[in-house]
Formats: structure tokens, C-alpha cells, sequence
């Protein structure tokens, strides 16, 4: 999805219709966003989480240019977080159950 369907960020839009499709899928854990060039972090809402990659291949945003990691364990559980290549090191880091 690329714009946010929430008002956590400038460039978000409150789309309540959205959400409460996303909230009818019992199968679905995670949103990935685009539009938010600023933001690298995840947040939670009812259950589902909301990705922001921040510049991902884009020179504008945030002080680095790089990727998310999504770890799927056998056990169910799934670890996320946003590496900053340059630095070698995880910009912040999301464990769901």
C-alpha cells in the first residue's frame, strides 16, 4: 500500500474503510508502506502491523538508503527490522507473534 490509512504521518490519510477491511482479514499481519520518505519503523493497530521503509532505492527522506529483513521462524513468530548498510547495524527491530 503507499499511502498510510492513518494520520500518524504527514503524509498520512485517514481511510477508515481500509482499515476495517484489513481488520476483517484474520490471515493478514502486515502493511508495507512507501509514501512516508521519513519514516523507518513499524507500528501496530488492532492487531496489524504497518510497515514504513522510508526511501527504499530513493535518495530523499531519511540519512540512509536501506532495507527491511523479515524473518519467518518455524514456530510462527517473525522478527523485522531496517538495516543501515553503511553503518552495519539494525535501525529498529519488531518481533509479532
Amino acid at each position: 500500500m503507499h499511502i498510510t490509512p492513518f494520520t500518524w504521518t504527514n503524509g498520512g490519510i485517514a481511510c477508515p474503510a481500509i482499515v476495517d477491511l484489513f481488520n476483517q482479514q484474520k490471515n493478514l499481519k502486515a502493511i508495507f508502506h512507501g509514501h512516508d520518505h521519513d519514516e523507518d519503523d513499524v507500528k501496530e493497530k488492532n492487531g496489524r502491523f504497518y510497515f514504513f521503509d522510508a526511501h527504499i532505492a530513493g535518495s530523499w527522506g531519511t540519512d540512509y538508503n536501506g532495507y527491511r529483513i523479515i524473518e519467518v521462524f518455524d514456530d510462527g513468530q517473525i522478527l523485522t527490522y531496517q538495516m543501515n548498510p553503511k553503518r552495519t547495524r539494525k535501525v529498529n527491530s519488531t518481533k509479532m507473534a
